[in-house]
């Protein structure tokens, strides 16, 4: 019985680990030709498998692209963030860590920021996703609106309002606007944060009057 446990985790193992290199060699080369020039048997030549493993592993090309959201999705830093909203003392805070949770999320999934999310949104099984990521990142701002409400802040705006404007400087847009005009992580996140806060109306924090780093 041992011996068949033992088996069975090793196959586990190796079938993520063949999910994983599948899921890689496919966003390399959607990064360097473009998800509408690769096909599937480049995908399964950079993986070195066979295309059939690629099917059963993960599914069609759109459903690579899929995975890929999922795993950003799910990535620990999201729910690591917003567990500091909910730990926060002052509306600055809750602020401060979702310009912090956007930008690890973003900085370890680059690849959200670049064409791929643009261009691949034709196909109907990727729209969904990506409609289905935005309502999640939706449900987050709104849950970090209502801890700015809670903690007293932004008294002239409602929830929605709130949760409106924090969408706006932390989605995806802004990052890549930024990125693009060749600022660094941290400039970006410290600029963003202050201007969030500027329109909720926030106090600013002492240590982050006047600092921008470039």
């Amino acid at each position: 019985m041992a011996s068949r446990a033992y088996t069975s985790e090793r196959r586990a193992i190796g079938a993520a680990r063949t999910r994983s290199d599948i899921l890689q060699s496919a966003l390399a080369l959607f990064a360097e030709n473009g998800y509408a020039a690769v096909t599937m048997p480049q995908i399964a030549e950079r993986a070195r498998v066979s295309m059939a493993t690629v099917y059963s592993a993960v599914g069609s090309k759109p459903q690579l692209v899929v995975a890929l959201y999922d795993e950003a999705v799910e990535d620990s830093v999201a729910d690591a963030a917003m567990r500091v909203v909910a730990e926060a003392t002052t509306p600055a805070e809750v602020v401060l860590a979702i310009a912090h949770g956007t930008r690890s999320l973003s900085e370890r999934h680059p690849w959200l920021l670049g064409a791929l999310y643009d261009n691949a949104g034709a196909e109907p099984v990727i729209a969904d996703r990506l409609a289905a990521a935005l309502r999640d990142l939706r449900e987050r701002m709104e849950q970090a609106a209502l801890r700015i409400e809670a903690l007293g802040g932004a008294d002239d705006q409602d929830v929605p309002e709130m949760t409106t404007i924090l969408l706006f400087y932390f989605g995806v847009a802004p990052w890549r606007s930024l990125r693009d005009a060749g600022w660094s992580w941290d400039r970006a996140e410290q600029w963003l944060a202050l201007q969030a806060m500027r329109a909720l109306g926030l106090g600013l924090p002492d240590a982050q009057r006047g600092r921008v780093t470039r």
